[in-house]
């Protein structure tokens, strides 16, 4: 087991080194964006627990089955962070109404 945490370490320590050998202190990870199906929403609100960003909140207008939807926050203000991708909202959603995109 030694062996298996050791060759996984080097691997995140190779993946952190620029070519110069200095450590890569990412600035400016991935920004990710997400798309709610209001109408597939049913407002669980579960979405908003596990958002480690706190980008999703309740949408205020009910859909057209009477449901407060979650609705995700696009403006990112200052102090804030943005949504990284990872897709912990997707995963945990019953419904199946959200879609994660990250940019390259």
């Amino acid at each position: 087991m030694a062996f298996i945490a050791r060759a996984v370490g080097d691997v995140r320590m190779k993946a952190n080194l620029q070519g110069n050998g200095t450590k890569n202190m990412a600035k400016n990870p991935k920004k990710g964006k997400i798309v709610i199906d209001r109408e597939r929403c049913k407002g669980c609100h579960i979405c908003i627990e596990v958002c480690p960003n706190n980008r999703i909140e309740v949408d205020e207008e009910l859909n057209s089955k009477g449901y407060s939807p979650a609705r995700f926050k696009e403006t990112v203000n200052e102090g804030e962070k943005g949504c990284v991708g990872c897709a912990q909202c997707a995963t945990v959603c019953p419904d199946v109404a959200i879609e994660v995109y990250r940019a390259k």
